[in-house]
């Protein structure tokens, strides 16, 4: 996604969708707390910023009944240590 929107020139704000609990969700959606945090902070670190600014990167916890309090928690505290936003589908 991030490659699409620096070559097509637009400007967007990516967030990669963590789930790490939840009844009924695929268990190939799940992922543990440790691995969802490590993977967004990739995200984070390859691709905010990039395009000249115009690609920035929050943290994105899939749902409320999708994610742990300890997964929210944490995303919480490395959405501040990066300076950046948290999205998430409340409906």
């Amino acid at each position: 996604m991030g490659r699409a929107v620096e070559e097509i020139g637009l400007r967007g704000i990516l967030a990669r969708s963590t789930m790490d609990c939840g009844e009924g969700l695929p268990p190939k959606w799940r992922e543990s707390t440790n691995y969802a945090l490590r993977k967004q902070e990739e995200h984070i670190k390859r691709w905010h910023g990039q395009a000249n600014g115009r690609i920035k990167v929050w943290f994105g916890l899939r749902t409320i009944f999708n994610n742990s309090d300890e997964l929210i928690k944490r995303t919480k505290d490395l959405a501040d240590k990066y300076g950046v936003g948290i999205h998430m589908h409340v409906a």
